[in-house]
């Protein structure tokens, strides 16, 4: 069997499949049905990595400096919360090490914005100062 064959039959399989669903109304009550799809401005992703970037976007998969941000902001909100002194000295660990890895980060590839600099120094001095209280 050729090549192309196996990829019409794979393509006649997933084309059957989805008439089927459509026939018992699987599609019917999906979120946006009917609306138009979102715009997103695709200007700073170089052509030849849209598709990829659109991939992963769908997947939920971030890259990991976005990840780390996302953990440190978390962190952040979780320190002003009154809880337990054991557990805000490890998330203060915790955010310390997220802070020094996406300053590292910095020197060597995607670099943080000067705003991202200042804010990823904030948050350690705020640490020390809460390390100082507590000694």
């Amino acid at each position: 069997m050729a090549i192309g064959n196996c990829f019409s039959c794979i393509q006649n399989i997933a084309e059957e499949r989805i008439r089927e669903a459509q026939e018992q109304g699987v599609f019917d009550d999906l979120p946006g049905k009917g609306e138009p799809l979102p715009e997103v401005d695709e200007s700073g992703i170089p052509e030849e990595l849209r598709m990829a970037y659109h991939v992963l976007k769908n997947a939920n998969c971030l890259p990991p400096e976005v990840e780390e941000r996302k953990q440190i902001a978390a962190l952040c909100e979780l320190l002003d919360e009154d809880c337990d002194e054991q557990v805000r000295l490890q998330q203060m660990r915790k955010l310390e090490v997220l802070v020094v890895r996406c300053k590292m980060r910095q020197g060597r590839s995607l670099a943080l914005h000067a705003a991202d600099d200042a804010y990823l120094d904030k948050i350690l001095d705020k640490i020390r100062i809460y390390r100082q209280k507590k000694a």
